[in-house]
């Protein structure tokens, strides 16, 4: 165990188990970590790497955002992906992101909803909503167009975001 002035536990070895904590010594897991963390790397190299080696049939390897709340409720967020960059004045900038939400925790009629956005001339912007009774695309009523393309016709389906006319195989 090595300590830190605020804990007792800032590294901790489980050698029964062959397990370690960073910030704990509660360890469940190969590794458990109690706070926050950052993983640079100086390339285009992943940051992250998941990988399972199971051989069966079945979804792997699998990522699980879980918000632990002793009082969920109605309307809570409970996830969000968000995807930065700079912009050409060097500032920090949110281009994109994925939040869901908690629509209805009542236990056996849970509802969620997902929804993803994105920067459109400066301001963030709800492009696709996804709810327990309807998907939404642009709910926002902004004037953007949406196409739908098809293997041999680029406007399949297409709707013009400024005066809400639909063409069909065609882009007009």
């Amino acid at each position: 165990r090595v300590e830190s002035d605020g804990n007792a536990n800032m590294l901790f070895v489980d050698g029964e188990n062959n397990r370690v904590g960073i910030g704990t010594a509660s360890t469940s897991k190969t590794l458990t970590v109690s706070g926050d963390a950052i993983i640079t790397t100086g390339d285009n190299s992943a940051n992250l790497t998941l990988v399972s080696t199971d051989t069966d049939a079945s979804s792997g390897p699998v990522l699980d955002m879980w918000r632990n709340s002793a009082n969920p409720a109605d309307g809570d967020a409970i996830g969000e992906i968000n995807y930065y960059g700079e912009n050409d004045a060097g500032e920090q900038t949110k281009f994109a992101n994925i939040i869901s939400t908690m629509i209805d925790v009542s236990d056996g009629t849970e509802d969620g909803a997902l929804y993803i956005q994105n920067m459109v001339a400066g301001t963030m912007r709800e492009r696709i909503s996804m709810l327990a009774t309807e998907t939404i695309v642009n709910n926002g009523s902004r004037d953007l167009d949406f196409r739908v393309e098809s293997d041999s016709n680029a406007n399949a389906l297409f709707i013009q975001g400024s005066d809400g006319n639909i063409g069909i195989g065609s882009g007009t």
